[in-house]
């Protein structure tokens, strides 16, 4: 989670203060290193484990590369097993839902509602695909 998040959670700062801008306190940074410690998965640090039973968790700053990649979650309908149908026609599999902006592939929702154009809106019902997809789509 985001430090302010985990600072708002933990009742070091008031709710609401994870939304502004700002820089965090001497005091801020070291609550973060203490929860972190205490094995709250916070982004931006890390917990190394003692090397002896004596001596403590080192904690440390790192950076957090912000052009990363998030893990891309499985496939709820995977695009050569099914289509995807509107009143209109059939919709491709890599639109995008109107409710979870995912692609149909990655949709989680029972009824996911696409643009017909730009203003008709329509709900999206799946059938198995009776044939598979060929290996080269382009």
């Amino acid at each position: 989670m985001k430090p302010k998040v985990a600072l708002v959670k933990d009742g070091f700062l008031p709710p609401g203060s994870e939304n502004q801008r700002g820089r965090l306190s001497g005091s801020a940074i070291n609550r973060l290193k203490e929860l972190a410690a205490k094995g709250w998965a916070i982004e931006g640090y890390s917990v190394t484990k003692p090397t002896t039973s004596a001596g403590d968790a080192k904690v440390e700053k790192v950076a957090v590369d912000p052009n990363r990649i998030q893990e891309t979650p499985p496939e709820s309908r995977p695009e050569k097993g099914w289509q995807g149908f509107t009143t209109e026609g059939e919709v491709g599999m890599r639109t995008v839902c109107n409710t979870c902006r995912a692609s149909l592939t990655y949709c989680p929702c029972q009824f996911p509602r696409v643009w017909l154009d730009c203003d008709t809106e329509a709900v999206v019902t799946f059938k198995p695909r009776t044939s598979p997809l060929p290996n080269k789509m382009w």
